[in-house]
């Protein structure tokens, strides 16, 4: 035909493909593919029937966006961060199989083990085609992840010739007083400290808290893949310090703003009822959690003044948890200072005492400690501290010291120092002065250890109000036995009507969209509860 011409035959016009930056506000984000626990589960043989496609309708698609840098894929990284702890995978082989010391197993039957490097013994009954050793496939396994959780513990069938143990009768629960101060610590004491007048003992400070960055977290399988179960489980791959933090109701964990303010909720974890940072050996284990939600205090401002310093007010963060802590001897609540308009009326303003585990001193020479340290310290007044401050090198005669904070310490080469940040200033009760209150969250300071330079802290005082909103908004009344300010009520409505008076809308905005935000809340809590 001679209406007919040779060439290529012209492609079709495909769609531009979305990016992965579309979703971020759903989890999303671009990371290797080796990374992502979707592409691991859904290119594995294990035959998981599992839907990964996060597909919930028309136009929604992450898994089909596109990602900048070769071999990255669209990820959803919303998995919750925990230690890794083996469940019990013994109680889920039929027959009778528990775990048990060796002693007390029938020696006639099958042990079963796993972790210690070797394949896994099957029950008889159970064929070589049905069981899959985690090693081979695509999961990461260690020798702490074992059939039984216990060392001495196999997995095995009673001997039931053995005389049945007693089943012991369940503790009642220790009643819970915040603030306590163990002094000699919990059983076991550290003899001569090299730095005695720094040195903590074990628990003796049970509210004090650790919070980790954590920057990635890879996924274990601790049982054997089967048609029947699947188990998992996450380990945290590669994490670093962040800063301090304090217990003050079992769900909820107080730190500073400037610490959590530009971190998502899944790249922190919180431990308290540690002490040696660098062992898991310690008799009473220590705890940790991941975090549900971040409540930041909506006058929180760390903006640089024009002196070129941060300009800090309002420095408080709440963390709460995924799973509330188990208050025991080594985790514990501190208490929150009465409400008052003068703090000399809140608590001791003398013989405080504040910690962390944060470096020896100031500059690259200074060291992280592996064990909990602290300082005591006295109150100093703000109008000294401001002028003290002013003297330094590294403020102005125009720098200002915000009202919601305090100040402590001065004294040559007793005070905290890079890597305390968020962690607690605590006093001794005015009634009760064995036991103690937060008077101040660790916010500031300049340099470390010097003469006559105090450091500055986040006066708690000035942050109930908040404490007490930002609470009853997650959690409603569930701990108003551990700290409820009545006179907080109205604390939003009351703020946003003094902006408004005074024409300072700065953080109008702010209020008001956390006063619309909590709410929701609410009303989606009540509703659901009704």
């Amino acid at each position: 035909m001679t209406s007919q011409i040779c060439c290529k035959k012209p492609q079709p016009v495909s769609e531009p493909q979305e990016q992965c930056s579309k979703y971020e506000k759903d989890g999303f984000s671009c990371i290797d593919r080796s990374e992502c626990i979707d592409e691991v589960l859904s290119n594995s043989q294990t035959g998981l029937n599992i839907n990964l496609n996060h597909s919930i309708g028309s136009g929604y698609n992450p898994r089909a966006a596109s990602c900048p840098i070769s071999d990255s894929v669209c990820c959803l990284k919303t998995l919750p961060p925990i230690r890794i702890t083996a469940e019990k995978v013994c109680d889920r082989n039929p027959g009778g199989y528990g775990c048990r010391p060796l002693t007390e197993c029938d020696l006639d039957q099958d042990i079963l083990e796993d972790g210690g490097g070797n394949d896994v013994i099957e029950p008889e009954e159970s064929s070589d085609e049905d069981s899959v050793d985690v090693r081979q496939t695509l999961f990461v396994l260690n020798n702490e992840v074992s059939k039984c959780n216990k060392d001495i513990h196999v997995c095995c069938k009673a001997n039931e010739s053995l005389p049945k143990a007693k089943v012991p009768e369940p503790e009642p629960p220790k009643e819970r007083k915040c603030g306590t101060h163990n002094e000699n610590g919990l059983d076991i004491r550290v003899n001569q400290p090299a730095d005695k007048e720094f040195a903590t003992q074990f628990g003796e400070w049970p509210h004090a808290c650790l919070l980790y960055k954590i920057n990635r977290y890879i996924l274990l399988c601790n049982c054997k893949i089967n048609q029947n179960f699947v188990n998992f489980s996450y380990r945290l791959d590669n994490y670093e310090f962040l800063g301090g933090a304090s217990l003050i109701s079992p769900g909820v964990i107080l730190t500073a703003a400037h610490k959590i303010a530009n971190l998502a909720r899944d790249k922190i974890m919180v431990r308290c009822g540690d002490w040696d940072i660098t062992e898991d050996t310690e008799f009473i284990a220590s705890q940790e959690r991941s975090i549900r939600t971040i409540s930041i205090h909506p006058e929180y401002s760390g903006t640089k003044s024009s002196g070129g310093h941060n300009q800090l007010e309002f420095d408080f963060g709440l963390l709460h948890v995924s799973q509330e802590f188990q208050i025991e001897d080594n985790v514990n609540t501190i208490c929150l200072p009465p409400f008052s308009t003068i703090r000399a009326q809140e608590y001791n303003q003398e013989n405080c005492v504040a910690m962390g585990w944060g470096k020896h001193r100031f500059g690259d020479q200074g060291i992280y400690q592996k064990s909990l340290k602290q300082v005591k310290m006295d109150i100093v007044d703000n109008d000294k501290c401001q002028s003290q401050l002013r003297a330094t090198d590294r403020l102005s005669n125009s720098w200002t010291l915000h009202s919601s904070f305090l100040c402590a310490g001065g004294e040559e080469g007793k005070d905290l120092c890079t890597g305390d940040g968020g962690g607690s200033l605590v006093c001794p009760m005015l009634r009760h002065p064995n036991r103690y209150v937060i008077a101040g969250v660790v916010a500031f300071g300049i340099k470390c250890g010097l003469k006559d330079v105090p450091g500055g802290y986040a006066a708690v005082s000035d942050g109930l109000c908040f404490i007490h909103y930002a609470t009853k908004c997650q959690h409603g009344s569930d701990y108003q036995d551990y700290y409820n300010y009545p006179e907080c009520d109205n604390w939003i409505d009351e703020r946003i009507a003094t902006l408004q008076r005074t024409g300072k809308t700065r953080f109008l905005a702010k209020l008001q969209e956390y006063q619309r935000d909590c709410d929701l809340k609410i009303a989606i809590s009540e509703r659901r509860t009704g």
